[in-house]
């Protein structure tokens, strides 16, 4: 069975890691194990509805913006997740204008020294083409193009940064293992990009390093950039060191039309190479934030007062962990007393105030579970979608044709079929791609 891990932002993780929370006398009596409760239900619960996965979750932090963090998940005892990830921030601090110094490096390498795998700094050949930026940048095409001409020194970059980053962990006693990102316009650039990297190592960095994550910053965020993804990861797998194949990461790619082409490919046997499939995605554990819930490949709002919907949903959060809430009271005490105002309106800052000015233990850690548990709800139901994804069944609304298309990726198991794929169905998949400057340097092409 596929090993596939669900690697959970800490970014809307950070209602439970809340200074009232972490200054409160039942912090570490009651709160912390309330917490790690709600995730080993999790756990329990996936892998035995699992048959077509071996599922785990591990939790990422951003190394950045998040520099306290490693403390935090100390005393969290991880939240019981199975490992823990940490991102550069090398992205965030380009995008507020802040200077990557290699100071500045050294001292994220000693934040990330702390998690099982840390992502490395990568150089973006991108250019933007906004003057304004805005909430989805991330995931916004439209802004950037992709600058072929600085593609060669963006990769030699990234390579000597990853060889600072092993060494760093190896003078430092630092177990951390690098996660090779690998980025590209094209799967043909992403196996350039790779070689470029390798080139820049030599065999006792591989030691510490833990696998490669192909990125969508520079090609796109559709089903077809991932199968590119995909495509260049098995042809890096055919020449890469041994180390770089323990584990196949997707870096942000977390809704379910995106996962199929991954799981199809790899009970296909086309990634087969590697030991391991992990991925990422916020999008889970942001939405309590703005009053949305993510199920079976759907976001839907839940309105701002109270409402059928609302109840019924929160019922369901509660019976999922209901061993973890009921030591604090009952589904109707919980929503009558600490989830909602009384405007009947729901907040998580103000659930939060309200429960630690009242002082009472129940409704102290019961706001600190909802918060969490709200997520964790939404992660439980995305690792059971892909599992039954998994087993062949299409979960996300893209359209017959777009569906029936990647479901033809279950055959795919050699270079050849891939190209045989690409010709025949390409153009019936969905596609959001980066604009693309002109190309400098030939590249031999897979797809003609």
């Amino acid at each position: 069975m596929l090993n596939l891990e669900y690697v959970v932002s800490a970014i809307g993780m950070a209602g439970p890691i809340n200074n009232a929370f972490m200054k409160n006398e039942y912090y570490k009596s009651d709160i912390v194990p309330a917490l790690c409760e709600v995730v080993d239900i999790l756990k329990d619960s996936v892998h035995e509805s699992s048959t077509n996965t071996d599922p785990s979750v591990a939790v990422l932090f951003n190394a950045y913006t998040e520099k306290k963090f490693p403390g935090h998940l100390h005393d969290y005892q991880n939240f019981h997740m199975d490992k823990v990830y940490a991102d550069s921030g090398g992205l965030q601090m380009v995008t507020t204008g802040k200077a990557v110094t290699d100071e500045i490096k050294d001292v994220i390498y000693g934040v990330q020294s702390y998690a099982d795998y840390a992502m490395c700094f990568d150089d973006i050949p991108l250019e933007s083409v906004a003057l304004v930026r805005t909430r989805n940048e991330r995931s916004n095409v439209g802004n950037k193009v992709f600058n072929q001409d600085r593609f060669d020194e963006t990769a030699i970059a990234t390579g000597l940064n990853i060889k600072r980053q092993v060494e760093y962990f190896q003078e430092h006693g630092a177990t951390t293992k690098v996660i090779i990102i690998v980025q590209g316009n094209t799967a043909e650039d992403m196996v350039h990009w790779y070689r470029k990297v390798e080139e820049q190592l030599t065999p006792a960095h591989f030691d510490n390093i833990g696998g490669i994550a192909v990125a969508d910053t520079c090609m796109g965020n559709k089903e077809l950039e991932t199968i590119e993804m995909l495509t260049a990861a098995h042809e890096i797998a055919k020449f890469c060191n041994s180390s770089s194949k323990k584990q196949l990461h997707l870096l942000g790619v977390g809704s379910l039309p995106r996962m199929a082409p991954v799981l199809y490919l790899q009970k296909a046997g086309f990634l087969s190479d590697y030991e391991k499939i992990s991925y990422d995605s916020s999008s889970h554990t942001v939405c309590f934030n703005y009053g949305l819930m993510k199920l079976n490949g759907t976001c839907k709002s839940l309105g701002t007062y109270r409402n059928f919907k609302l109840e019924q949903v929160m019922r369901d959060i509660y019976n999922t962990f209901k061993p973890a809430f009921e030591k604090y009271g009952s589904y109707d005490w919980m929503m009558n007393e600490v989830f909602f105002a009384e405007d009947e309106t729901w907040t998580f800052s103000k659930t939060v105030q309200r429960a630690v000015e009242s002082k009472d233990k129940d409704k102290i850690v019961t706001a600190a579970l909802i918060g969490f548990a709200y997520s964790m709800y939404q992660v439980k139901n995305f690792i059971q979608c892909l599992d039954t994804v998994a087993g062949g069944e299409f979960i996300g609304a893209r359209g017959e044709m777009n569906i029936a298309a990647i479901q033809q990726l279950r055959n795919v198991k050699t270079m050849e079929d891939m190209t045989k794929w690409m010709n025949m169905f390409k153009g019936y998949v969905s596609s959001a791609r980066i604009a693309r400057k002109e190309q400098s340097f030939g590249l031999e092409k897979f797809f003609g």
